[in-house]
């Protein structure tokens, strides 16, 4: 290599800064390496999460780090540009970024340093900047070194006229022209302000950096809290609608459903979608919410329901049995506060509710609430849920169906004796038929005073005499 090339090429010295904005704030996303280069392409030396970047490339033109490689550290000038009055736009540097699935990226602008690469001005003057949003049709910037100094890098900081935003890929492309014919190298670069054979580099090279952020994720919703069949425990769900979160963070209040809150988990994973919140206390409401994040930063909130979720408690008293209509479950809620709705849920072998149902009780002593539940079979056990009226949730689990019996267990003078199973203090219809065809007559009631069964003497309805068909209905 000749005196005249090394003093062609002490002047290429060039910087890159791609200045990019993914959402509100603006960090280092990726970092190439010019300061090292060698051959003929720039490599990334850093690179944040959620996208990626190719090298740095030259196509048509040859690099100095190709034909001079480890000479002139830092140098990535090509020559072989095309002149400026026949522009020949199959020459050029190529880089292009692509953001993960499910992000967005909006780039608004670059900055570069450029030099002519020639002492006799007659390197690359005229650089024009393209991108593929518009398949390299126009001009996004250009740059103009027709005024700068021997061994001068000019340093551009320019916005474009519009954000480039697109969840897919962007490739750059940025060409030079020389005004006459040159085969002088001129271009990118990072060298050192340093003696290379006798000439001093003026300014300071840099390594090519992307700036911005990844999108934030999008907003979770439909979060769900429901009581587990596990005393003090509290299942949540909820639907996950991005797809670029590192994962979730949750929490609860005691107070109310505008806080305040505290966080209770950070690290469920992304693309969950459930989590147990355990060890509650069966006596507290809890609300909950829920947000998304990843390096860019968090979403939204998605909140639990105004009402709030109190944790399962043992306790309540339910009863499944057989009829001719199916399967009937039922129980005896005490103290009833208020009107309100008191609700039933069938909880399945995953722990989720596969049935549930609703009755609207009224305020007093106690209210006898019974459902009709699909799917049960006589013998069969079961788990269920009970949500009374203001809210708080009852477990009952290893519940059997059973038949609801009724036996003449004797006859007397005083009256027919009947034993039949039983709620406690639910009141029932003792019925009597003289002969099939005719109309059942309620000839007593009683209320039930034992859990299993009542036993009960009924007068005969027809004087001493006997005949005629029993049957007990619940009131």
């Amino acid at each position: 290599m000749n005196k005249e090339h090394k003093t062609k090429v002490g002047i290429c010295i060039a910087a890159i800064l791609l200045l990019a904005t993914i959402g509100a704030d603006a960090t280092v996303l990726v970092e190439w390496d010019i300061e090292n280069v060698s051959g003929v392409s720039a490599d990334t030396i850093s690179l944040a999460d959620g996208m990626s970047a190719s090298s740095i490339d030259t196509v048509g033109v040859v690099p100095l780090s190709r034909d001079y490689a480890n000479s002139y550290p830092g140098s990535f000038a090509a020559t072989e540009w095309s002149l400026a009055s026949n522009k020949d736009y199959g020459k050029y540097y190529t880089f292009t970024v692509t953001p993960d699935a499910g992000n967005t990226l909006s780039v608004t602008g670059i900055g570069l340093a450029l030099t002519r690469g020639n002492y006799q001005g007659l390197g690359a003057e005229e650089w024009e900047l393209r991108s593929s949003l518009d398949g390299f049709a126009s001009n996004l910037l250009t740059f103009d070194l027709s005024n700068t100094e021997i061994n001068e890098q000019k340093l551009f900081e320019e916005t474009f006229g519009s954000a480039l935003t697109t969840t897919g890929s962007i490739e750059f492309r940025l060409s030079g022209a020389y005004p006459g014919a040159s085969s002088d190298y001129s271009g990118l670069a990072n060298m050192l302000p340093d003696n290379y054979d006798g000439d001093i580099m003026i300014g300071i090279g840099s390594n090519v950096r992307l700036i911005g952020n990844i999108s934030e994720p999008a907003a979770p919703s439909d979060l769900a809290a429901t009581p587990s069949s596990t005393a003090g425990q509290i299942d949540l769900s909820w639907t996950d609608n991005s797809n670029n979160e590192n994962g979730f963070i949750i929490e609860q209040s005691t107070t109310a459903i505008g806080g305040p809150y505290s966080q209770i988990h950070d690290s469920a994973a992304a693309n969950v979608v459930a989590f147990s919140v355990t060890g509650l206390d069966s006596a507290s409401t809890y609300w909950f919410r829920i947000k998304a994040y990843n390096a860019a930063g968090s979403s939204d909130y998605a909140t639990t329901s105004t009402a709030g979720v109190s944790p399962t408690s043992s306790g309540v008293d339910v009863r499944a049995y057989q009829t001719a209509e199916g399967v009937v479950v039922e129980f005896v809620a005490y103290d009833v506060e208020e009107d309100g709705t008191i609700q039933l849920a069938l909880i399945g072998a995953s722990g989720k509710a596969v049935w549930s149902g609703t009755v609207n009780a009224t305020d007093g002593p106690r209210f006898f609430a019974r459902f009709q539940v699909p799917g049960l079979e006589l013998g069969g056990t079961y788990n269920f849920l009970v949500r009374d009226e203001v809210g708080k949730w009852w477990e009952a689990n290893g519940v059997t169906v059973g038949s609801f019996n009724t036996e003449m267990t004797s006859a007397s003078l005083a009256g027919i004796t009947l034993t039949f199973d039983s709620l406690p203090e639910r009141e029932y219809n003792i019925q009597w038929l003289e002969q099939l065809g005719g109309s059942w007559q309620t000839v007593d009631t009683v209320t039930a005073s034992e859990r299993d069964t009542t036993t009960v003497v009924v007068p005969y309805p027809a004087g001493n005499d006997a005949v005629g068909f029993f049957r007990i209905q619940q009131r």
